[in-house]
């Protein structure tokens, strides 16, 4: 698969890397879309091969196993995946299929700033879009920092500058 073949070549500059440091340290990893599901994949790779994962996030990731594959993989990434999406956002509840399923803990994440948490990601995702254009953009890496941002200021009350909301 193609995780394997990125994993091959990415597992020797980890192993060098680690070798070169005097202290021992943890791997995490992040993604976004197509890369939050290869985040988890490699995750669990690395762990496999005895590396110390200590935490997965991934942004709007499409699912990537069916349910037989969450009941063995899950366990080995225990509590440290965090999968974070957008309410709206179309790639995370892909593929369409009844037998896929998300594991791990899942932050939802709606346009006005509230957000739901569940300590494990629902067997059945909640969604609901008409227009795949507007879902589509929901998707988008900007869109999902805005979302954090007022996720943010609604939690801790405060209110960042507009400024910091613009690239």
């Amino acid at each position: 698969t193609a995780a394997l073949e990125l994993y091959s070549v990415v597992k020797p500059q980890i192993e060098s890397l680690l070798q070169s440091c005097y202290t021992q340290f943890t791997i995490k990893l992040t993604g976004h879309s197509l890369g939050g599901a290869v985040a988890q994949i490699l995750a669990l790779y690395l762990i496999a091969d005895g590396f110390d994962v200590d935490r997965v996030v991934a942004f709007g990731s499409p699912k990537i196993t069916d349910r037989d594959g969450c009941s063995k993989l899950g366990p080995l990434l225990h509590n440290k995946c965090l999968r974070v999406s957008n309410y709206m956002d179309v790639v995370r509840t892909m593929p369409r299929k009844p037998e896929y399923v998300h594991f791990g803990s899942s932050l939802l994440m709606f346009d006005d700033g509230t957000s739901w948490y569940f300590e494990q990601a629902p067997q059945k995702e909640p969604f609901q879009y008409s227009d795949y254009k507007l879902a589509l953009a929901h998707h988008r890496t900007q869109f999902y920092a805005d979302t954090m941002t007022k996720a943010i200021e609604n939690k801790l009350g405060v209110q960042f500058e507009e400024r910091s909301r613009q690239g």
